[in-house]
């Protein structure tokens, strides 16, 4: 057990590390503009497990170690559904409704799509 908690914490420590570099780097100044930061990094974050997904059923099984740091560390520290509702109530808190409605739509319908994608275009 200890030794899978370390695989998980070090793939989190990474992801974690990604996504507050890209969201510094992309995300606006401004509360109420789109938060286009971590819009990108939940979205690529499923487009990653989609494609590792795909990867691992075709070509080679990964071990529970590989995993646990791929999957559940780096994809689930790098997306943020913490990041995106505090993001999605500031818009709605603004009257941003448009902005709301676009950042909800992209995130749910375009990270499910970019998970179904690259399972598909890698299984």
């Amino acid at each position: 057990m200890i030794r899978f908690l370390f695989f998980v914490a070090a793939g989190g420590a990474l992801g974690s590390s990604l996504r507050y570099a890209m969201q510094r780097l992309l995300n606006p100044m401004q509360p109420d503009a789109f938060p286009i930061g971590t819009c990108l990094v939940n979205v690529l974050g499923c487009l990653l497990i989609g494609i590792g997904w795909g990867l691992s059923e075709k070509y080679y099984e990964l071990s529970e170690e590989t995993k646990l740091f791929l999957f559940t560390g780096l994809c689930g520290g790098f997306t943020t559904l913490s990041a995106f509702s505090h993001e999605s109530l500031l818009l709605l808190r603004a009257e941003r409704f448009l902005i709301f409605f676009s950042y909800l739509t992209i995130t749910l319908v375009g990270g499910w799509m970019a998970t179904w994608a690259g399972y598909k275009l890698f299984a």
